[in-house]
């Protein structure tokens, strides 16, 4: 099967799972699969697009079931294999930015203890005091507004 000449859909949202990334648009694959212009599921629904996030196929796109708990799940892949070295390269960039990502959240916790720490202690102080804390605390700056 070839999908030279395939249109890709644009996908307006997209939600990530553990194991896999969920693509939120029926018509999110390659046009020109079927005379019908839609891969339907064994059950008969119209089938959508995830992106696998396991080690044996990061970033590989496949088809299946909209219901999460159906029997008839995975239907088949939508990309063809990636070469060894993807394969390789790829799940080490994923958990390189799993671990950022969870670096900059706890980051961003400690930054806002601070600054309610230092909140709470100017709220307790009077005087110059109570402007040098005002200060500090107007300094640490998040990027997060409420």
């Amino acid at each position: 099967m070839s999908f030279a000449g395939a249109r890709i859909v644009p996908v307006p949202y997209i939600n990530v799972s553990d194991n896999y990334i969920v693509t939120h648009h029926p018509l999110s694959f390659p046009q020109n699969l079927s005379s019908f212009n839609m891969v339907r599921c064994w059950c008969g629904k119209q089938a959508i697009t995830r992106t696998s996030l396991t080690s044996a196929n990061p970033g590989r796109q496949f088809y299946c079931c909209p219901d999460e708990g159906s029997s008839c799940w995975w239907i088949g892949w939508y990309d063809p294999e990636m070469c060894a070295h993807s394969r390789m390269i790829i799940p080490g960039l994923l958990r390189g930015r799993n671990e950022l990502e969870e670096r900059l959240e706890v980051a961003i916790g400690d930054l806002w203890k601070w600054k309610i720490y230092l909140k709470l202690l100017a709220h307790y102080l009077n005087g110059p005091e109570l402007e040098s804390v005002r200060d500090l605390a107007a300094g640490i700056d998040t990027g997060i507004h409420q």
